[in-house]
């Protein structure tokens, strides 16, 4: 078994370019996992909004929520445009969520 390869400062631009056209105010953090591989960490300026979690592992790219304290996965994506074009969704689905609305995680 192998380590998969780290996100790429190149794919990390391409997703902070991506966050003003996603609903609602959002931050990019990066952070480094116990492995030294880059995670990217996507967050709201409202606390009622989940943050995502973007990192690598076997398969693709990874996307989860981090809702009350608890990780959810949302799915592995072979390109970060699948990426951006899910949390683009997941977005707006968080931010319009309201009486009669469903989350979409």
């Amino acid at each position: 078994m192998h380590a998969s390869p780290s996100l790429t400062p190149a794919q990390a631009e391409q997703l902070s370019a991506a966050l003003p056209g996603f609903s609602g105010t959002w931050s990019l953090a990066r952070q480094e996992s116990y492995d030294g591989s880059l995670v990217l960490l996507v967050m709201p300026e409202s606390e009622d909004l989940p943050t995502f979690s973007i990192d690598t592992a076997e398969g693709g790219i990874g996307l989860a929520v981090l809702r009350d304290d608890v990780l959810h996965a949302c799915g592995r994506f072979e390109t970060i445009a699948g990426v951006i074009a899910a949390l683009r969704e997941l977005t707006e689905a968080e931010t319009s969520h309201g009486p009669g609305r469903r989350r979409l995680i």
